[in-house]
């Protein structure tokens, strides 16, 4: 390799970190610094471009407690390098082993997981981390045995979420030179050497040969991973346009409309959404399967499950279908998952006996040994009119397309002869209810509408005409402000902050918040347009209101009453970021990460809400419902007019 000096290094890292925009001024950078080359190297680069970069720089060692003497040694070593450079430095320690024992995992694996959950645990703003371009390489490579698509092909990124890799531009003898010009020594780690896993054979076997075919493949394959990246990251793109269209309901319509490309990618979002994992293998079996005319199915993805119900799909919790049985009477209601069952009043004499989908009405001399609420059983047989003909209930489910978890949970009214009642569908026509004896009247009710009802009735709140339920009260709201000012109040100790408030939605908030901060804070309003009077984020970002300060050197905290696809937020804080803010931290009352289409990172939330729509306290539609005291859910018929 042509022999370089240490300004070459130092200008390649440089370049490097701002062409991918790893850091953006202003960050406590803490470099993960285990003592071989590549971590001296990457923080020594950091260190010398701290002020370029306008950055803090800080280390940290974690002994993973599995090589004896060994890990004392690189302990040592790096806390001397430290001590030595100047540069603050702080010791770690966990067992490894103890912990994969604990998780059921490879102690390769508990060990990166313990690694970078004691790094973030120092709070810094960036981890710093020294994989480099041959790392790269071997990670295409096995990704590539794997039978990894274009994502796997694309390596490891150069940074993703609050963690970065500054040296991937280097390679191992780079790394190596960066030390010798810095004068600085550094560690070998004994496990690196032997061929006991995957990545060192590929590294003493494979990589080598390569090389001799190609020099500069460590470079290639990099320019070639960055490439792939962006396309990867441009089809995803198209991808959640496609899955926001539908509102993130998958479908065979939607797959056979998208093509394989995006319904791939439409199937690992939803995945990633519902907390599942899917890798291509898995990704290739659940298209096939959604693609395969069945009317209905499950299959099991790890801890998660896909469902598939008429050409409708999604992923969800994989829970065994529990029976339950209790008994009803006019002294023992029953509340089970959602539902609550009672007998509401009991008369005497002749009565009409009706029915509607959620009450129900019987003479008692028609129960045969005593009334039931149970979920359905496979022997259970329904007649829905005078006119139709008998059939197993589970086939009038299937009938009516009601989804698995629905069938599941809900009640049916029974005694010991069979099926009286079910809500939402009627009653039994098969079974005669008249007669002269005690009527008893059976309500089904929805849990949260009791309690909805019951808010009302003690005068705590007053529904407005057009919200479908309230979400959060004002009680809850009131609360977790208050949670919110304490931890800000915290934080900036010492500071002056400046509170943004993103007109205008969040000016309810940030007048309830900025009376729970106990520290002096100026403020000021930035009005910017998105929503219109739409039901979503446009990601047209136009400033209407600018600040009225000067925000260089400025600790600022952008209050906003909800984050849901990123945009326009992350519009504002890269704007803000440029103008020389000393900090800038996120405060948002709502967070729907359902719509998140670019990554933002939050640092006070206060709830975290489904996809609905949802307005009061600030929020609004149309410029309606800001007043609301609550947080409530608009009625569809609202917005879809």
């Amino acid at each position: 390799m042509k022999s370089r000096n240490k300004r070459y290094y130092i200008e390649k890292t440089l370049c490097w970190i701002r062409e991918r925009e790893l850091i953006r001024g202003g960050e406590t950078v803490l470099c993960g610094l285990s003592g071989g080359a590549d971590s001296v190297a990457m923080t020594l680069l950091l260190k010398e471009l701290s002020a370029p970069l306008g950055i803090r720089v800080c280390a940290a060692h974690v002994n993973h407690m599995l090589r004896g003497g060994e890990a004392q040694r690189d302990e040592d070593f790096c806390r001397a390098l430290c001590g030595e450079r100047d540069i603050p430095f702080t010791a770690l320690r966990g067992d490894a082993a103890a912990l994969a024992a604990e998780l059921g995992t490879g102690t390769e694996d508990a060990a990166r997981e313990l690694r970078y959950g004691l790094l973030f645990s120092l709070g810094a703003d960036l981890v710093a981390v020294a994989h480099n371009a041959d790392d790269n390489l071997e990670t295409v490579i096995m990704r590539l045995v794997r039978g990894g698509g274009a994502r796997g092909l694309s390596g490891i990124p150069p940074g993703n979420r609050n963690v970065i890799r500054p040296i991937m531009c280097l390679t191992r003898v780079e790394t190596e030179a960066v030390c010798r010009e810095f004068g600085a020594d550094f560690v070998t780690d004994s496990t690196n050497l032997s061929d006991d896993c995957t990545r060192n054979i590929v590294r003493h076997r494979v990589t080598g040969e390569l090389r001799g075919l190609n020099p500069s493949i460590s470079e290639r394959v990099l320019a070639n991973s960055i490439r792939l990246r962006e396309e990867d990251a441009f089809l995803d793109s198209l991808a959640a346009e496609k899955l926001e269209e539908t509102g993130g309901t998958l479908s065979a319509e939607l797959f056979e409309r998208c093509g394989p490309v995006l319904s791939r990618r439409m199937l690992r979002i939803a995945a990633g959404r519902a907390g599942a994992e899917i890798d291509g293998e898995m990704t290739e079996k659940l298209l096939s399967l959604s693609l395969s005319g069945k009317n209905r199915f499950s299959f099991d993805v790890g801890k998660s499950a896909y469902f598939g119900e008429y050409g409708v799909f999604r992923f969800g919790k994989a829970e065994a279908s529990e029976d339950f049985d209790f008994e009803l009477s006019e002294e023992n209601p029953v509340e089970i998952g959602k539902w609550r069952v009672r007998v509401q009043k009991d008369v005497f004499g002749e009565q009409k006996i009706y029915r509607i989908f959620k009450t129900f009405a019987i003479n008692s001399d028609r129960i045969h040994g005593g009334l039931r609420v149970r979920n359905a059983r496979s022997g259970d047989v329904f007649r829905k009119n005078a006119k139709s003909g008998s059939k197993k209930l589970g086939k009038l489910y299937s009938d009516m397309k009601l989804p698995m978890e629905v069938r599941r949970t809900l009640p049916v009214l029974a005694d010991g002869e069979g099926v009286l009642f079910v809500p939402g569908i009627g009653q039994n026509a098969a079974r005669d209810f008249g007669g002269t004896g005690r009527v008893l009247e059976i309500v089904f009710e929805k849990r949260v509408e009791q309690e909805q009802i019951k808010r009302e009735e003690d005068g705590k709140m007053e529904l407005h005409r057009d919200i479908e339920r309230i979400l959060l009260s004002e009680e809850q709201i009131k609360k977790r402000v208050a949670e919110i000012g304490q931890k800000i109040t915290l934080d900036y100790g010492g500071k002056r902050p400046l509170l943004v408030s993103v007109l205008k939605g969040s000016v309810v908030f940030m007048a309830d918040l900025m009376r729970e901060i106990k520290v002096d804070c100026d403020i000021d309003f930035m009005s910017v347009s998105s929503y219109g009077n739409g039901q979503k984020s446009s990601g047209v970002v136009r400033i209407l209101k600018d600040l009225d300060h000067d925000i260089a050197g400025r600790d600022i905290i952008v209050v906003e009453d909800i984050l849901d696809s990123g945009l326009t937020l992350s519009y504002i804080l890269d704007m803000l970021k440029k103008r020389g803010a000393a900090s800038i931290r996120l405060c948002t009352l709502l967070d729907k990460p359902d719509r998140r289409k670019v990554s933002v990172s939050v640092d006070y939330s206060g709830f975290t809400v489904p996809d609905e729509f949802v307005v009061g306290y600030g929020l609004d539609y149309g410029e309606t419902y800001r007043n609301l005291p609550y947080i409530g859910i608009l009625k569809p018929e609202v917005y879809a007019k």
